[in-house]
């Protein structure tokens, strides 16, 4: 079998095969696929509950009760838990007290300086005293009123955090509380290059690992907007929409989110790559006027056994080789030099 040569020019960013002899072996081309919602993060979290709040009496004290324990289901209005109310009663009833002491004297020195037996300066300061001690008994009784905590809506007890008989102090939490009428989420982590893509209101399907088969649909509510400082990763909110079996806060899911903001991607075989470094790889497309092959330097997306998913640098008219005969040598990439190979098939 005679030998041919081939002229590979590199002094440009492609190289050009000039075919010309009707001896050479066929090229196989194939066009390119541009593809459409190809695109998809995949990432993990937990369960939570939409809204969690923590609980907590508006004074230190001792805790006298507790109703309730971890992961209990409780309604609107019950009762979570109290503290020791003996001093809080007594400084209530001393405001009350006070209070009416000052309320006795406003009505006396009303009645005194009507009859001019005592100056209006006396009045004005019995005012000040009763105004003051109003305020006192306000306070008190706001104070008797959250040193219980009674449950804000039907939910679940998430967390206890303190038992019988401790002393603890005011605004201490003492119970993380989430109303059922809130719903479920997943709270995940997503890298850099996948949180440009998400936008509020894309769907996702989410799996967990308590039910394993078992898929639930959800959209993204919450973006982060900035990454979290300890693991570098953007967190993002899943309303789950619906509640098919029992969900519990902590529930290891796994989920995938379907961006509706897609980039442009074009579908090739993974046969056409021809080298790859990293993000970067080489592939051959045949120019339809020229009927010459060139080299194209591509920035590849992802990489399946079948198929490569190309971002850009390809020239999207032209097909793409694939199972060239031609043995393209390494020479193609030395810069502004001309080499001649010799192939033989």
């Amino acid at each position: 079998m005679k030998p041919f040569i081939l002229l590979l020019s590199v002094a440009f960013t492609s190289a050009m095969l000039p075919l010309t002899s009707h001896a050479n072996p066929p090229i196989n081309t194939v066009d390119i696929e541009t593809v459409e919602d190809a695109v998809s993060f995949y990432s993990s979290g937990l369960v939570a509950n939409k809204a969690q709040s923590r609980l907590s009496f508006k004074t230190s004290g001792i805790v006298q009760k507790i109703t309730v324990d971890d992961g209990q289901q409780v309604r609107k209005g019950q009762l979570l838990a109290q503290l020791d109310l003996s001093e809080i009663q007594a400084q209530q009833r001393q405001a009350q007290a006070d209070f009416k002491q000052a309320s006795l004297d406003v009505t006396r020195l009303e009645t005194l300086v009507a009859q001019r037996l005592a100056p209006k300066e006396k009045l004005d300061n019995a005012l000040i005293r009763k105004d003051k001690a109003k305020a006192a008994l306000n306070i008190a009784e706001f104070n008797l009123k959250h040193s219980q905590i009674i449950a804000p809506a039907s939910g679940v007890v998430i967390t206890k955090h303190i038992e019988m008989d401790e002393l603890i102090s005011a605004g201490q939490p003492v119970i993380t509380f989430s109303p059922n009428s809130k719903g479920w989420v997943v709270k995940a982590g997503l890298i850099d290059r996948e949180a440009v893509y998400v936008n509020l209101g894309d769907t996702t399907t989410i799996e967990l690992d308590a039910y394993p088969g078992q898929r639930l649909e959800g959209e993204v509510t919450e973006i982060a907007a900035q990454a979290n400082p300890n693991t570098g990763l953007f967190e993002v909110e899943i309303s789950i929409n619906e509640e098919p079996f029992r969900l519990l806060s902590g529930l290891y899911a796994h989920i995938n989110v379907h961006p509706q903001d897609q980039p442009v991607l074009y579908r090739v075989p993974t046969s056409s790559l021809l080298t790859a470094n990293g993000k970067q790889a080489t592939v051959a497309q045949m120019n339809p006027v020229s009927r010459s092959i060139e080299m194209m330097t591509v920035n590849v997306h992802s990489l399946s056994t079948d198929s490569v998913l190309i971002s850009n640098g390809l020239n999207t008219a032209w097909p793409i080789v694939t199972g060239s005969p031609y043995n393209f040598p390494s020479q193609l990439n030395a810069p502004r030099e001309v080499s001649q190979v010799t192939a033989e098939f």
